[in-house]
Formats: structure tokens, sequence, C-alpha cells
């Protein structure tokens, strides 16, 4: 049964082989993740908590994730590999009877070097361990790169989002002063223009009506308030104290 699409232009001794070493690899693979990628299955309360994070929280600890397992699963493939190579070594050896054993308990004492030329050559074995390895890399990165793209294009929306909540014109005066200092400014700007300026800036920012009305009541009836605003706007024609004076 053929593993794979048919390899045209070799024969078909060879072709076979190459079927063959297909489904070896195949069978390595499946193999390697049924016995070495096993992840823990979440308790109910981990998996509602999970849902209870918010999407940047989610998709960040995601990441951490797949880097932990990331690592886990190359140390486990370097490993699986590796004591596959031991064996193959072993086994190659005992069929060569390349070794000697010592009062019938069977001790291993002496491994000698002498080996089947055929039978030593490794590359083989080192190409399926690079290809397992590069397959490996190759999913565990493509799978980070889309969990990074996922937390880019959420901390873009997060910042969007914050923008035009710092750009929204502040309801209440508790609101005002919470917001960032380019938006006091241009809120006190409003709340000191006269009416038809008002009205400029109303259009400019898309500010509704019942949006600062409020404020500008509490700017008329709250002295405080108006004083604040009026210091704040006297910092804007205020000059730096650590510039030197410039002579006439």
């Amino acid at each position: 049964m053929s593993t794979g699409h048919p390899v045209r232009g070799l024969p078909q001794d060879l072709a076979g082989e190459h079927e063959r070493y297909r489904a070896l690899q195949k069978h390595r693979t499946a193999m390697f993740i049924l016995t070495q990628k096993d992840r823990p299955i979440p308790s109910f309360q981990e998996m509602e908590e999970d849902l209870r994070k918010d999407d940047l929280t989610s998709v960040k600890d995601r990441i951490a994730t797949a880097k932990e397992d990331f690592k886990n699963d190359l140390e486990r493939l370097y490993t699986a590999h590796a004591e596959e190579y031991l064996d193959d070594q072993r086994l190659r050896r005992e069929s060569r009877e390349d070794c000697k054993q010592s009062d019938g308990r069977g001790r291993w004492v002496e491994w000698f070097e002498k080996r089947d030329p055929v039978a030593s050559t490794d590359q083989h074995y080192i190409y399926s361990v690079s290809s397992h390895v590069t397959t490996t890399i190759f999913n565990q990165t493509s799978h980070l790169a889309s969990l990074y793209r996922q937390k880019a294009t959420i901390e873009e929306r997060l910042e969007e989002e914050r923008r035009q909540k710092d750009a929204a014109f502040p309801l209440t005066l508790e609101e005002f002063r919470s917001k960032p200092r380019d938006i006091q400014i241009r809120v006190a700007t409003f709340l000191d223009a006269d009416a038809v300026k008002q009205d400029r800036m109303m259009t400019k920012f898309s500010w509704a009506w019942r949006q600062v009305e409020g404020l500008i009541r509490e700017f008329k009836d709250n002295q405080e308030f108006r004083t604040d605003v009026t210091r704040l706007l006297e910092t804007l024609d205020s000059k730096d104290p650590r510039r030197k004076p410039t002579l006439p």
C-alpha cells in the first residue's frame, strides 16, 4: 500500500524503499505523539477560570503554555531519538556478534569498534532525526506565530478602544480629572470658549450636546472647577522656568 505520492524517476526497488521509509517516518511521528506529547486535561474549575479571563490575558497564557510545550517536546524528541539510536547500535552489534560476554551472566564487558561499513552508515538515521525535528520546530513556531498575531490584533484593538475612550468628552468632573492632560486641555479650551467656538469643536470632535451639557453646567456652577480650568489654560502660555531668558 502506498503511503504517499509516487516518486517519479526512481527505479522500482528504490521507489519501494522510499515508500517504506516514509511509512516508517509516519509511524515514528505517530508513536512520538501518542507516547510523548501527552497534555494534562484541565479541571472544570480551570476551564471556568479560563473563560473568565479577558482576551489579552488568555492569549498571553496560551503563548506561555505553547513555549513550555515547545521546550518539553524538543527535549522529549531528542531523548526519544537518542534512545532509539542507542538501541539501534546495540542491535547492530549483537547481530554482527561484535560483543563478548563474561561468566555467562549477560554483562557486556567489551564493545568492538569493528562494524559493517554499510550498517555503520548513520546518514539515513541522521536525516530521519533532522526531518522529524525540523517538522516539529516548524509546526510549533507556526503555532506560536499565530498566537503572536492574535496578541498583536487584540493589543491594537484595545489601544484603539483606549484612545477612543480617552478622547470622549467627560460626562462628570471626576471623569474630567481622570483624563490624560492633552484631553483635559482640549475640554478646558471648550468650556472657556464662546458658543461659536464650542459649536466648531463639537463638530470637529463629534461631541453631542447631551455629552457636553453636564460638564458645561458644572463649569458654570462650580467656582473651584472654573479656577482649575483657568489655571490649566494658563499653563499653556507660561514659560519654562528652566529656559534661560533671551537677550534683546
